[in-house]
C-alpha cells in the first residue's frame, strides 16, 4: 500500500478513536480542520505539559505522587478498553498533565490514539 494511504488510515483511525472518548483522564478531542496540505486536530490544552517533562524536572517522584499519576492512568486505560480502543503508544511523552486550581496535584490525561 502507498505510504500516503497508510498515513491517512492512521490519522483517520486516531480521529475516529479519539472523538468518541469522553473521560476526565483522556485529552478531549474538539475538532478537525483540513487544508490542502495538513490535517489539524484540535484538542484541549494541557497546561501542565507532559509527564515526561514533569519527571525530568524533578528527576524522581515520591511514591504517593507516582501512585496518584498511575491510578489515573489506569482509569483512563480501563475506560478506553471498555470502549474497545487500545492505545498502543502509552509513554510519558503521551501522558499530559492538567493543572487545576485548588487541586494539590495535576491530573493525568492520555493522548495520541494513532
Amino acid at each position: 500500500m502507498e505510504r500516503e494511504y497508510l498515513q491517512g488510515r492512521y490519522v483517520e483511525s486516531e480521529i475516529l478513536n479519539h472523538s468518541i472518548l469522553r473521560h476526565p483522564h483522556v485529552v478531549q478531542f474538539r475538532e478537525v480542520f483540513l487544508s490542502p496540505r495538513h490535517i489539524n486536530i484540535v484538542m484541549d490544552y494541557a497546561s501542565g505539559g507532559s509527564l515526561f517533562s514533569y519527571v525530568q524536572q524533578r528527576q524522581r517522584l515520591k511514591e504517593p505522587l507516582a501512585r496518584w499519576f498511575f491510578q489515573q492512568l489506569l482509569l483512563a486505560v480501563d475506560y478506553c478498553h471498555k470502549k474497545g480502543i487500545a492505545n498502543r503508544d502509552i509513554k510519558l511523552e503521551n501522558t499530559l498533565l492538567q493543572v487545576i486550581p485548588g487541586l494539590p496535584r495535576p491530573l493525568v490525561k492520555i493522548c495520541d490514539f494513532g
